[in-house]
């Protein structure tokens, strides 16, 4: 099945959620506080979106839902690269990778990591 598009703000919430593991709406509210500003209502509502979406795994505790993504942020990740470059990176992701390496602060760990994936794939 083909997963919905995600909206931006969708986005941020999912990534946060992948951070965390897994989280109640109050507590990924509080990671925007500052940043967006956003309500309880509005991230209550990106939650039950991406529920619908089938994007959030969800259980009662207590009195409140805790939220898992369904997907690691791996494959969230390659969902997002898909929606923003489709096609193009199929065919060439050259450019891709240059543009992250010259705009990305990136640590040895990074370089290895990177490294480690790149000689895997060529196995």
């Amino acid at each position: 099945m083909k997963k919905k598009d995600l909206s931006p703000a969708e986005m941020k919430v999912m990534n946060q959620l992948c951070e965390l593991g897994e989280a109640d709406i109050s507590t990924v509210q509080q990671c925007f506080a500052r940043e967006k500003n956003w309500k309880y209502t509005t991230v209550l509502t990106i939650f039950q979106r991406l529920f619908e979406k089938k994007y959030l795994r969800r259980k009662k505790v207590g009195r409140k839902y805790v939220y898992k993504p369904v997907f690691e942020q791996s494959r969230l990740f390659q969902l997002f690269m898909q929606k923003f470059f489709g096609k193009a990176m199929e065919k060439n992701p050259v450019p891709l990778v240059n543009y992250l390496l010259a705009t990305q602060k990136l640590s040895a760990k990074d370089k290895k990591a990177i490294e480690d994936i790149f000689l895997s794939e060529s196995k």
